[in-house]
């Protein structure tokens, strides 16, 4: 969870207080000044510090409000001892300005969104120049997955593949973490690829 200070434009980063053991499975636990340095905030504190932190604040700023895309509401965090104390008029509601500042985007922004497609297009061209009867849609997918780490360095995409086959295609949303894509690709059939 992040914080900022309007007023000051200071910036707080909360992470979880992990036990020792924690280093035992997962490894090196980052210090306060680790995270500090690693996400450029002037301060870090642990998650349990939140209500303290909050507690001692006279206005609160949160991205709160209805998302007119889906007509869905965006509520506060709930943090119950702090949230529950506060009347309605100490929250300042952020979501449409928030929304508003996401079409702005800067030159730097322009270019990682102009490099994404491009490594992303030429992994849907190495796909189509590979693909082949009998492959399995997983197949597919992680081809994608290796050529834009291996090639472009993106570790990571910015949503689950979708990579139907098939009558899969008509599935929207096809291969969420419920439902793996296994189907083997058949001669003749349509692809779906959204990656």
């Amino acid at each position: 969870m992040g914080v900022i200070e309007p007023h000051t434009g200071k910036a707080r980063l909360f992470v979880p207080r992990l036990p020792v053991e924690y280093e035992t499975w997962m490894g090196h636990i980052l210090t306060k000044e680790e995270w500090k340095t690693m996400y450029a905030v002037n301060e870090v504190l642990y998650l349990d510090e939140v209500s303290s932190f909050i507690g001692m604040r006279t206005s609160l700023f949160f991205p709160k409000g209805v998302n007119t895309d889906r007509g869905v509401e965006h509520s506060v965090p709930l943090i119950e001892d702090v949230v529950s104390s506060r009347t309605e008029k100490e929250f300042v509601e952020l979501f449409e300005l928030l929304s508003e500042l996401r079409v702005v985007k800067t030159e730097m922004e322009l270019d990682v969104m102009r490099y994404s497609a491009a490594v992303s297009s030429a992994a849907h061209v190495e796909i189509m120049q590979k693909i082949r009867p009998g492959m399995t849609e997983y197949q597919i997918e992680s081809l994608f997955q290796h050529h834009c780490y291996s090639k472009g360095g993106c570790r990571y995409t910015s949503y689950t593949c979708i990579c139907a086959s098939g009558n899969n295609g008509a599935t929207l949303h096809y291969g969420h973490a419920a439902a793996a894509i296994a189907s083997t690709i058949q001669d003749g059939d349509i692809c779906l690829f959204d990656m």
